[in-house]
C-alpha cells in the first residue's frame, strides 16, 4: 500500500506533509503506534494533518530518531489504481534529490496494513492556502519564494526528474518563508513516467501544460516551466490562474513566455527563466511590503512557556520536572524527559514525554497497564493544562 497526493481535481485539493500552526481543535488521545518489522511502535501517530482521495497524512513521532515526521498512507480502496506504483515512484524521485527546497524522505515502511512513507514535517502554510485565505503574496516576498522553487526545479531537471504536478498546493512555505516542493508521485524519472500513469493524464488541470494532456509520454522540462508560470500567476494575482483577467504588470512578460501554448515558444529550461527572474528581483522595490499578520503567525513558532510536570509516587513525590529547558534524568539530556519509574507494575519501562512547540505528548513505552486517564487506558496522549495521568502507582500532573 502506498500514497501519492490526488492531483486531478479542479478544486486543487492536495495531500501534503505540512502543518498549519493556526489554532485548531485537537484530540487528546493519540492513535495506536505504527508497527514496523522488527521495530513495533516506532512511529507514534499524534494527529491527522489532512486527507484526500488517495489517503491520509499524519503528524507522527519517530521514537528511534527522536524527531517529528509526516506519515503518508494510502487509502486501501486505491491500491488497485496504481497507488503502489505512484508511492514507490515518489519515494524513488525524492531519494535522488538533496535540495533545501525539496521535502526530504526518511523511510518507506511496510506494516500489517500495507506501506506508508515517512517524510520531513514542514511547519507553516501551503502557497495555495496563503493565497486562498490571505490574498496575493507581496511582490518581493513572492519573487524570493518562487525563485527558490525555480532553482529546486532546475536542480531536479539536471538530474533528469520532471515533477509534472507543480502547483500552489504542492509548495509548502515553512519558517523564514522557506519553500519546499512536495508530491513527486507522478514525476517522470529518466524520461519514463510511472507505469500506472503512462496511459492517463498526470497533473492538475489548470496548471498542466497543454502537451501533457495530448502527448503525455513526450513531455520535457518545459512542462514544469508552464506549471511554474501558472503557479506564479496565482501567487501574485491572488486567484486561480484560469480566473485571472489581467496579469500583474511587473510579472506579465515572464508569465506570458512561460505559459505559451506551444512548448517551443516557452523558456527552454528553468535556468533560462531564472535569468529573467533574477532581473525582476533586482528591479523590485522591497520597501513598504509586509507579510499579512495571519501568515506571519502561521510561520512563527508559538510563544515559549515553561512546561513542567509534577511527579507523585514512585519514590519521587512532589518532584517538578521542567520540559521547556534541557534536563537530565537518568543520564539522558534533551528537550524531553525519559522517566524510569521505580514501580514494579510498570516493569521498569520508560514513560517518554516530549515537548513540541506548544504541545506536550506522553508515551507509554510498553508498561503492563498503559497510561490511565480517568477511566480510559491509552498508549499515548496529548497533555493539556492541569491533566493528570497515571502509570502504575505513579501520577504525573501537567502544570
Amino acid at each position: 500500500m502506498s500514497f501519492a497526493g490526488e492531483s486531478l481535481s479542479l478544486d486543487d485539493s492536495t495531500l501534503t506533509p505540512w502543518e498549519e500552526t493556526a489554532p485548531i481543535d485537537l484530540p487528546t488521545t493519540v492513535e495506536k503506534p505504527l508497527a514496523t518489522r522488527g521495530e513495533p511502535g516506532r512511529y507514534a501517530i499524534l494527529r491527522r494533518l489532512g486527507s484526500g482521495g488517495m489517503g491520509v497524512v499524519y503528524k507522527a513521532y519517530d521514537h528511534k530518531m527522536e524527531r517529528l515526521v509526516a506519515v503518508k498512507r494510502l487509502n486501501p480502496s486505491r491500491e488497485g489504481e496504481g497507488g503502489i506504483a505512484r508511492f514507490f515512484n515518489e519515494a524513488k524521485a525524492i531519494a535522488q534529490l538533496n535540495h533545501p527546497n525539496i521535502v526530504s524522505i526518511y523511510d518507506i515502511v511496510e506494516d500489517r496494513r500495507g506501506f506508508f512513507i515517512v517524510m520531513e514535517l514542514v511547519r507553516g502554510i501551503s502557497l495555495r492556502m496563503w493565497v486562498k485565505r490571505h490574498g496575493p503574496v507581496p511582490r518581493s516576498v513572492g519573487l524570493d519564494i518562487l525563485r527558490q522553487v525555480a532553482e529546486a526545479l532546475a536542480y531536479a531537471h539536471r538530474r533528469d526528474i520532471i515533477h509534472r504536478d507543480v502547483k500552489p498546493g504542492n509548495i509548502l512555505i515553512g519558517r523564514d518563508c522557506l519553500p519546499k516542493i512536495v508530491d513527486f508521485g507522478v514525476a517522470m524519472i529518466g524520461g519514463k513516467p510511472p507505469v500506472d500513469v503512462r496511459r492517463r493524464v498526470a497533473g492538475t488541470r489548470g496548471y498542466m501544460a497543454p502537451e501533457a494532456r495530448w502527448n503525455r509520454s513526450r513531455v520535457d522540462t518545459r512542462a514544469d516551466v508552464y506549471s511554474f508560470g501558472m503557479t506564479a500567476l496565482q501567487a501574485f494575482a491572488g486567484t486561480k490562474p484560469w480566473l485571472v483577467h489581467k496579469y500583474p504588470p511587473f510579472i506579465a512578460d515572464v508569465i506570458l513566455r512561460a505559459t505559451r501554448e506551444n512548448p517551443k515558444d516557452r523558456y527552454a529550461h528553468m535556468r533560462e527563466l531564472l535569468d529573467d527572474w533574477t532581473r525582476l528581483e533586482e528591479e523590485t522595490d522591497r520597501k513598504n511590503e509586509t507579510i499579512p499578520d495571519a501568515v506571519r503567525k502561521a510561520l512563527s513558532p508559538p510563544p515559549s512557556r515553561r512546561d513542567v510536570v509534577e511527579i507523585r509516587g514512585g519514590g519521587r513525590d512532589g518532584e517538578i520536572v521542567p520540559l521547556s529547558e534541557p534536563v537530565t534524568l537518568l543520564g539522558r539530556s534533551a528537550q524531553r524527559c525519559d522517566i524510569l519509574l521505580g514501580d514494579p507494575e510498570v516493569s521498569r519501562v520508560h514513560l517518554k514525554i516530549i515537548r513540541d512547540e506548544g504541545e506536550v505528548y506522553a508515551f507509554d513505552m510498553g508498561s503492563q497497564n498503559g497510561i490511565q486517564v480517568g477511566n480510559q487506558t491509552v498508549r499515548s496522549i496529548r497533555l493539556t493544562e492541569g491533566m493528570e495521568i497515571r502509570i502504575g502507582d505513579t501520577i504525573l500532573r501537567y502544570l
